[in-house]
């Protein structure tokens, strides 16, 4: 995600939008539980790790881009990993913002959606490459598009990350050498 974050973030800075690591859900829902049952939640210390991924996030709504509906299909299941992030992030960011930007924040649950009609991989491996193309493909707008990837493109979608992955990290000497 960083790479693509590299590669397409001036579309992202933009649109205002943002790509949430793994990490970064794992933690929040990890320290949800204690969250929710907290009297002041505007005071809640959610620890330095979720400060240093908290950045300027205006948005109220999550979108989710599922490739194996099949695996997650039932919609318990998907707000049950949903809820955390919903509920939090409103809180997070009044927290952690300046506070001249936390004053006109909303503390309402983010809304959330899965889109579809989007490629469904059925094959293992194809998970990371199939999520880090449909993120680039939402960032370009080309929503109709996903619908149509078959296991060709993302065979080609691996094929690239993996060139690009190459190039990024081992082709160049600055980067490898770290």
């Amino acid at each position: 995600m960083t790479m693509l974050w590299r590669r397409r973030g001036e579309v992202l800075v933009k649109d205002r939008a943002v790509f949430v690591e793994s990490a970064f859900t794992s933690l929040v829902a990890s320290m949800y539980p204690v969250f929710k049952t907290c009297d002041d939640k505007s005071a809640f210390d959610w620890g330095n790790n979720v400060r240093s991924f908290v950045s300027d996030i205006p948005g109220s709504y999550v979108e989710v881009l599922d490739p194996y509906v099949d695996y997650n299909h039932k919609e318990a299941v998907v707000e049950a990993y949903m809820e955390p992030v919903v509920q939090s992030m409103p809180w997070i960011l009044k927290r952690y913002m300046a506070p001249n930007v936390a004053k006109n924040i909303s503390t309402t649950a983010y809304g959330w959606a899965r889109t579809g009609g989007l490629y469904q991989n059925t094959r293992a491996g194809d998970c990371g490459p199939c999520a880090a193309k449909f993120l680039e493909m939402h960032t370009h707008g080309l929503h109709e598009e996903m619908s149509t990837v078959i296991d060709q493109d993302v065979d080609r979608f691996r094929e690239k990350y993996a060139m690009d992955c190459y190039e990024e990290f081992v082709g160049k000497e600055n980067v490898a050498n770290k």
